[in-house]
C-alpha cells in the first residue's frame, strides 16, 4: 500500500467546521469492507485528467475504503449516447459516476436501485448535505414514485449561480464625469454619453455603448427585461408570492421591456450586431487592437467580452466591472439566480451491482470533507499547501489551502485529482477556503477573488431566490411533454424577440398575433405539468 500523507489536526478540523461536516475520515477506522471488494464504475474521460485507473486519489481512496475500482471511461461528447447503449443491451456496471442518465426514469424501471433505505441505514455524509441543504435535499434528488435513485454533488460555485451579467466600462465613466447607473433612465444616459462623448479620447466615433453575443447567458435582453419582470431565458417561468408558476413571455411587463430596448437600439446606444452576433466576434469587438471601444456588454465573465490580464499588456480588463441589474419604472430589480449547490442525477447504484451496501458507503464517504479536498484540489505539496495560522480566505474566513493552479496539460500528467467529475461536497466555504492575501493589490485582480468580489456587490444584493424554480422530477410521460413543449416555445420567443427588437415585426401591430400562437404551442399545458411537479416536490 502506499503512504500517505496525515493532515495536521487543526487543518482538518478547520475544514470540518467551515463545511458543517461531522464525521472525519479516520484512517483504517472507516473502510468500507474489511474484505477487499472491486466494483466497476463508468466515468467521464476528460481531457485535463489522467488514466482513472492510474490516478493517484483513486489509490489515495482505495487505501482508506479498502474498495478497488476498475473505471471503465466514456468520451465526455458521447456519455449520454453510450450509458444509453449499456442500458439497453442491459451490460450494465456497479455504478455510474457523472455519467448518469434519466435516473428517475432508469431507476422506475429498475435499471438504477432506489437508495432510501441505504441512506437512512448507513448514510453518514449523505445525512449531513440533507442537514446542510435542507431547502433543497432531498426534495430535488426525490422522484415522483417517492425513490431516491441518484445521488448528488454539490458545488456552490458562489459566481456561478448569477450567470446572467452585464459589465460596464468604469474608466470611462470617469472619463466624462459620470456616476454608475442604478436605474434605466441613468443607463439610457450613460449610453448616450458613450455615444457622443468621445470616452476613450481618440477622436474618433468608433465606441460601441452597449452590445452582447447570441451565446449562453451573453443575450442583451435577457439581463435587461430583468428590470420589468423576472425573466429566466430559456425556462420562461419565475415563481410568484403565492407559489404558483408565472410564464413570462406573454406578460404586459416583458413587452415594455422589449419597447425600451428597441428605443435604446433605434437611437445606436446598443448595438442591433450584438442580438445576433456570435461569442466569438463579441471578443474581436472587445480585443481591438487599436482602442478600446466598448462600454458595456453582457455576459457571464468579464473576459467572454475583452482580454483577460494574461492576455493584454495593458490589462484592458481592468476597466471593467460588473453592472448591477437597473431599477426599471415599477421598481423591477432582479438578478437571475441560474444555478444551485446542488447537482442532481451524479450517481447510480444498478441492478447488477451484488454488494449495494459497499457500494452506497464508497459513495458516501465521497462527501466527507477529507476526501472532498483529495478529490477536488489535490494531492499535499504538489496541488496545495496548508495555509500559514491566521491566514484568510477568498471570503474572508479562515483559509483552507493555498492552490497551485497547473495547465492543464500538467494537471493530466501529474494525474492526482478527479475533479468536477467525482462526487464531492464543494460548499461555498469550500470553494471559497483558498487562501488570498488582499494585502496585496494585484490579488483583487486575480481570477477566483474577483469573480467573488464582483458577483458579493453587484449582482447578489439584487436577487429573490424565491422567483428560482429549482430542479423538477417528472414522470417519463411528463418528462417527454416538458421537452417538446420547451423546445418549441424556446425557440419560438427567441425567434419573435430578435424580430421584434429589429424592427421585423412591431410591437404594437404584430403583438396580439404573437399571442396568438401560444395555445398551439402549448403553454398552459406546460406550467401545469411543471407547477404539479413543482407542488408535488417541494410543497
Amino acid at each position: 500500500m502506499r503512504k500517505h500523507y496525515k493532515r495536521p489536526l487543526a487543518a482538518m478540523l478547520a475544514l470540518m467546521l467551515l463545511t458543517g461536516a461531522a464525521t472525519a475520515l479516520a484512517e483504517g477506522a472507516n473502510y468500507v469492507t474489511e474484505e477487499p471488494i472491486t466494483f466497476e464504475v463508468v466515468m467521464q474521460d476528460v481531457t485535463y485528467i489522467g488514466d482513472l485507473n492510474e490516478n493517484s486519489f483513486g489509490k489515495w481512496y482505495e487505501e482508506r475504503t479498502n474498495v478497488h475500482i476498475n473505471y471503465v471511461e466514456v468520451p465526455s461528447d458521447i456519455v449520454t449516447e453510450r450509458v444509453n447503449l449499456m442500458i439497453a443491451s442491459d451490460e450494465l456496471p456497479d455504478m455510474f459516476v457523472g455519467t448518469v442518465v434519466q435516473a428517475d426514469v432508469n431507476g422506475a424501471r429498475g435499471v438504477f436501485k432506489s437508495l432510501n433505505g441505504l441512506i437512512d441505514e448507513l448514510g453518514v455524509e449523505t445525512k449531513n448535505l440533507f442537514a446542510e441543504y435542507p431547502e433543497l435535499l432531498p426534495g430535488m434528488i426525490t422522484a415522483v414514485d417517492g425513490s431516491i435513485y441518484a445521488l448528488p454533488s454539490i458545488n456552490a460555485c458562489y459566481h456561478c449561480m448569477h450567470s446572467q451579467r452585464a459589465w460596464i466600462n468604469r474608466d470611462w465613466l470617469t472619463a466624462l464625469g459620470l456616476e454608475y447607473p442604478n436605474t434605466v433612465d441613468e443607463f439610457e444616459a450613460v449610453l448616450r454619453a458613450f455615444k457622443d462623448g468621445d470616452p476613450n479620447g481618440n477622436g474618433i466615433a468608433d465606441e460601441v455603448p452597449f452590445t452582447g453575443a447570441n451565446g449562453s447567458n451573453q443575450r442583451i435582453y435577457t439581463f435587461l427585461l430583468n428590470s420589468f419582470v423576472p425573466f429566466y431565458d430559456e425556462w420562461y417561468h419565475y415563481i410568484d408570492e403565492s407559489g404558483t408558476l408565472r410564464f413570462t413571455a406573454d406578460d404586459e411587463a416583458f413587452r415594455d421591456g422589449l419597447r425600451w430596448i428597441k428605443k435604446l437600439i433605434d437611437e445606436g446606444l446598443i448595438d442591433v450586431m450584438g442580438l445576433t452576433q456570435t461569442p466569438d466576434q463579441l471578443k474581436q469587438l472587445g480585443s481591438d487592437p487599436t482602442a478600446v471601444i466598448l462600454g458595456g456588454y453582457t455576459s457571464f465573465v468579464w473576459w467572454q467580452g475583452v482580454p483577460a490580464d494574461v492576455d493584454s499588456d495593458d490589462n484592458h480588463a481592468r476597466q471593467y466591472s460588473g453592472l448591477s441589474p437597473l431599477e426599471g419604472p415599477d421598481g423591477v430589480r432582479h438578478s437571475v439566480t441560474t444555478n444551485t449547490a446542488v447537482q442532481r442525477d451524479q450517481a447510480v447504484i444498478t441492478k447488477k451491482c451484488e454488494n449495494p451496501e459497499a457500494a452506497f458507503k464508497w459513495l458516501d464517504q465521497l462527501y466527507n470533507p477529507e476526501v472532498t479536498l483529495r478529490s477536488q484540489v489535490g494531492e499535499l505539496g504538489i496541488n496545495y499547501e496548508l495555509p500559514p495560522e491566521g491566514s484568510l480566505g477568498i471570503n474572508g474566513k479562515p483559509a483552507l489551502y493555498i492552490q497551485h493552479w497547473l495547465g492543464d496539460g500538467e494537471t493530466q500528467r501529474l494525474n492526482t485529482r478527479m475533479d468536477n467529475i467525482i462526487l464531492a461536497n464543494r460548499s461555498s466555504d469550500f470553494r471559497l477556503g483558498e487562501m488570498a492575501d488582499f494585502n496585496d493589490p494585484e490579488t483583487q485582480w486575480s481570477q477566483e477573488p474577483r469573480l467573488f468580489q464582483e458577483t458579493r456587490d453587484y449582482f447578489v444584493p439584487y436577487e429573490n431566490m424565491a422567483y428560482y424554480v429549482p430542479s423538477l422530477a417528472y414522470t417519463e410521460q411528463e418528462g417527454a411533454d416538458v421537452n417538446t413543449y420547451q423546445t418549441q416555445l424556446k425557440d419560438y420567443v427567441t425567434e419573435s424577440i430578435v424580430l421584434f427588437l429589429t424592427g421585423n415585426k412591431d410591437l404594437d401591430k404584430d403583438w396580439d398575433s404573437y399571442l396568438a400562437q401560444f395555445p398551439s404551442l402549448r403553454v398552459d399545458e406546460y406550467t401545469a405539468i411543471r407547477q404539479t411537479a413543482y407542488d408535488r416536490q417541494y410543497k
